[in-house]
């Protein structure tokens, strides 16, 4: 039995109004906006899942303080610059500062603190 356009009505408890929904072909369930008279997407905990899960690792390369330019590897689950070094785990000195990048995070830290507003952030927005 095909699911496709599939309409279901049930009571909201709260509401005591109609709720229609219907299942399209690919799976997805919609369910009827009385207000704006249209279709939308019924969010659940799982269409959430599924949609996060649609999407990979979008992680944008990244600049070490020296310059050098770090891609992303999904295979080995790190940065990586041209010449196929690793972004040091134990960071870079730069201006007496010790700058190490939080790959879960995804931020550079700055002496093992996040960068705030101090004078390297200021110096950038001014630039």
């Amino acid at each position: 039995m095909s699911t496709v356009n599939r309409k279901l009505q049930f009571i909201d408890p709260k509401l005591g109004e109609k709720i229609k929904e219907k299942v399209d072909e690919d799976g997805t369930v919609y369910q009827w906006d009385v207000i704006q008279q249209a279709w939308f997407p019924k969010v659940s905990q799982d269409f959430l899942a599924q949609y996060q899960a649609s999407y990979g690792t979008m992680r944008e390369p990244i600049q070490a303080p020296d310059g050098t330019q770090y891609s992303w590897n999904d295979e080995k689950k790190n940065y990586f610059d041209d010449k196929e070094n690793e972004l040091p785990k134990e960071g870079f000195d730069h201006e007496g500062v010790k700058y190490t990048y939080d790959i879960e995070n995804l931020r550079w830290l700055a002496d093992g603190k996040p960068l705030g507003m101090g004078k390297i952030r200021q110096k950038i927005l001014r630039f």
